[in-house]
């Protein structure tokens, strides 16, 4: 279970940050943010933010993990677990981020 957890916040970090700060997704960023439609402006915003992004990256690799750390009600279980990934993938991503930032990358 241990290793799990290891490999679903590294992943969260890392897609997170790829989706957030890359220079891969920034056109894809842009065009959502610029949006007209409010539903789409809105998720492209979110796109700009590791943090924000980390809660529905989280949710998704949870969810298709079915790893859970409670074993009461499915719905806590899956809030209590995607918190909890979402929580410690906060530190590999800042350190994701200014590694990346010292070598003159990303997207601000």
């Amino acid at each position: 279970m241990l290793l799990k957890l290891i490999a679903l916040v590294a992943a969260t970090a890392a897609v997170s940050m790829t989706l957030s700060k890359s220079a891969l997704f920034a056109p894809i960023r842009q065009a959502l943010s610029e949006s007209q439609n409010r539903a789409l402006g809105f998720l492209g915003r979110l796109l700009e933010c590791p943090y924000c992004t980390s809660h529905w990256v989280a949710l998704y690799l949870v969810g298709m993990t079915n790893i859970r750390f409670t074993h009461g009600w499915p719905v806590v279980d899956l809030f209590v677990t995607t918190m909890t990934v979402v929580a410690l993938a906060a530190i590999p991503s800042a350190a994701i981020y200014h590694g990346y930032r010292s070598m003159g990358g990303g997207h601000e």
